[in-house]
């Protein structure tokens, strides 16, 4: 499993040191002018509702009620993370530690 912090510079462009996200960044063109420009329509629209409607921005930005709880599931081959449960969002909610927007 490959796993890969992906960033947003101010500038809209999306980085990462992981040579397969920039590869995939590249194929999915996630850095054309198009997508730069719905990218930073969009920050606009959540750093603008952040200050003028909280109730919105909370049910744009925040987790979802019905976060589903993976710990049943066992994936093929066995889960190569077992830790991760106790990190999941779900469990995080349970716990009453989850934070209200992502």
């Amino acid at each position: 499993m490959i796993q890969a912090n992906v960033g947003v510079s101010e500038d809209g462009r999306l980085h990462t040191d992981s040579p397969e996200a920039a590869c995939l960044i590249d194929l999915l063109a996630l850095n054309s002018e198009d997508a730069i420009e719905f990218r930073m329509t969009w920050i606009g629209i959540i750093a603008m509702t952040a200050s003028a409607d909280p109730a919105l921005y909370r049910k744009l930005m925040g987790f979802p009620n019905d976060l589903p709880d993976l710990n049943p599931l066992r994936p093929p081959g066995g889960n190569s993370r077992p830790d991760g449960l106790a990190l999941s969002h779900h469990a995080q909610k349970q716990r009453g530690e989850l934070p209200e927007s992502y």
